[in-house]
C-alpha cells in the first residue's frame, strides 16, 4: 500500500528511495508535499509533488530475469508559473521532461524517471 502525504514518518528514511529523495528537496528552507497516490476528499496541498508509477524496464540475461527498473512520473504540481521546485526535480540524476500543462488554474510539469 502507498504511503499517505509527505510527512516525515511516512516515507523511508533511506537516502536512495526515491520518495526521501524527493521530500528531501528544499526551496527557501521549505520541502514540498510528496503524494504516491492523490489524497481523496481531503484535498492536495501546494506546492506538490505527485508520484505515479509508469513503467518497468526488466532485462534478462541467459533467458532468465537478470534485473528490472521502474519508471515514475513526477508531476510538479503548483500555482505559480514558474515553481521553483519545478527546477529542482529536473535537476535530479536522470529526469526527463515530458511536458507542461495547466488545469484548474494549477501548472503541471511532468518529469520522467527510471528508478
Amino acid at each position: 500500500m502507498a504511503p499517505e502525504p509527505s510527512d516525515q514518518s511516512s516515507i523511508e528514511q533511506d537516502p536512495t528511495d526515491l520518495g526521501y529523495i524527493l521530500q528531501s528537496l528544499r526551496v527557501d528552507g521549505k520541502p514540498p508535499h510528496v503524494y504516491f497516490q492523490a489524497p481523496g476528499d481531503e484535498g492536495m496541498q501546494y506546492p506538490a509533488i505527485l508520484v505515479d508509477r509508469d513503467d518497468m524496464v526488466i532485462q534478462h540475461a541467459d533467458n532468465a530475469f537478470y534485473r528490472s527498473q521502474t519508471g515514475y512520473l513526477i508531476t510538479v504540481i503548483d500555482r505559480a508559473f514558474k515553481s521553483p521546485f519545478r527546477l529542482a526535480v529536473a535537476r535530479l540524476p536522470g529526469v526527463r521532461f515530458e511536458r507542461a500543462y495547466k488545469a484548474n488554474n494549477l501548472y503541471h510539469d511532468v518529469f520522467h524517471v527510471n528508478y
